[in-house]
């Protein structure tokens, strides 16, 4: 077994793996899989059947991706964030860690971590809070998150005019800093617009 494949993964006899190819500990390649030349699967990731990850493409550890979702070329997706199932991206789209991305979404511009999109194409409904409590996340800096997603996707700002109020405005939690360096390094496509409509999940006081 090459030194690039750990011991303990399980590859099916059926896939075709390429030279270069690192897998690590306790992944699982089923039989119509074919891995590329150069790559490595992140830890933790669950590719379901059928879905399509194309060449050049990180993906972070504890990805999802759902059945029949389409990722392109040179796409970049954060640590935790989960791809619905006959979702659609344009090349050299990013998505932010602990993004939530509904099914039959069509993305045609990056995702800010922690945020929750849907729709054709895919615009920004919420922050994902449902996710970020089954993580761990403290309610303190999931209340902190949708304070800047209200400021980001709701005030009528521009998104680099929104970015200086959060930062003016609110204390610099953690994730709100990941979430604004994201926004900051945004590539070709910018960021998801805002929905019209809003289905933000309400935080309690203690939890």
């Amino acid at each position: 077994m090459s030194d690039a494949i750990h011991p303990s993964a399980i590859i099916d006899p059926r896939a075709r793996l390429d030279a270069g190819v690192r897998v690590g500990a306790f992944s699982v390649i089923g039989p119509e899989v074919t891995l590329e030349s150069g790559v490595e699967i992140g830890r933790e990731c669950l590719v379901m059947g059928l879905s399509h990850v194309a060449h050049d493409c990180r993906l972070g550890d504890g990805v999802i991706v759902i059945n029949y979702a389409g990722i392109t070329g040179h796409c970049e997706v954060g640590d935790r964030a989960t791809i619905g199932g006959l979702t659609g991206m344009v090349p050299f789209t990013r998505i932010g860690a602990y993004a939530y991305v509904g099914g039959m979404a069509k993305l045609t511009a990056d995702v800010p971590p922690f945020v929750l999109v849907d729709g054709q194409p895919a615009t920004a409904r919420a922050i994902n809070v449902i996710g970020l409590r089954r993580a761990g996340m403290n309610p303190t800096d999931r209340r902190a998150l949708q304070d800047a997603f209200r400021i980001l996707y709701r005030s009528g700002l521009a998104p680099a005019r929104a970015v200086e109020r959060i930062r003016e405005e609110m204390p610099a939690t953690e994730p709100v800093r990941l979430m604004l360096d994201f926004i900051a390094g945004a590539t070709r496509h910018g960021i998801v617009k805002g929905a019209l409509g809003s289905i933000e999940e309400p935080e309690e006081i203690t939890g």
